[in-house]
C-alpha cells in the first residue's frame, strides 16, 4: 500500500481500557505499521447504555502507550456548512446521532448562544429531546 494509512482506536471504559486488552491493540498496531495512530473515547450517549468513555487522563496514559497515539479532540473538528437554515442541519443531525449548542455553534461558525436559543426552540415545539450529560446538555432525535 504507497499512500498513508490511519487507524483509529476507540477506548470505552472496562472494555478496552485494561493492560491485557491495550497490550493485544497495540500488537495489532505493530503489525499494521499505519501512519498515524488516532485515539478517541465516547463525547457524547453512547447508542447502549453499557458504553461509558474513559478520563482524559487515561486516554492521555494511553496514547503514550500506544506509540504516542494522537488524541482526537471534539472541540477541534469542524467544518463550515454554508446555509442560513439552522433548524434543518441541526434536525438532520440529531437524526444521526446526539448534538449540543457547543457542536452546532462549533460546525456552523455561529454564536454559541444563538444555538442553544435554537436547540430549546426547537426542544419546547417537540422537535427533538434532551439530556444532560458529563460533556453538556444533547439533543437527540424525538422518537
Amino acid at each position: 500500500y504507497n499512500k498513508e494509512l490511519w487507524i483509529e482506536v476507540f477506548i470505552v471504559k472496562n472494555i478496552n481500557d485494561t493492560m491485557p486488552e491495550l497490550n493485544k491493540i497495540k500488537n495489532i498496531i505493530n503489525q499494521i505499521k499505519p501512519d498515524r495512530i488516532h485515539l478517541n473515547t465516547l463525547d457524547r450517549p453512547g447508542t447502549e447504555s453499557w458504553v461509558e468513555p474513559v478520563e482524559k487522563s487515561v486516554l492521555t496514559d494511553i496514547a503514550k502507550y500506544l506509540n504516542n497515539a494522537i488524541l482526537i479532540d471534539k472541540d477541534e473538528i469542524s467544518g463550515k456548512i454554508s446555509g442560513n437554515d439552522i433548524e434543518k442541519f441541526i434536525i438532520a443531525t440529531v437524526k444521526r446521532r446526539p448534538i449540543t449548542a457547543k457542536d452546532v455553534s462549533s460546525i456552523l461558525k455561529i454564536n454559541e448562544n444563538d444555538a442553544d436559543k435554537c436547540l430549546n426552540a426547537l426542544f419546547k415545539n417537540g422537535q427533538v429531546d434532551k439530556k444532560i450529560m458529563p460533556r453538556g446538555i444533547f439533543y437527540f432525535n424525538r422518537n
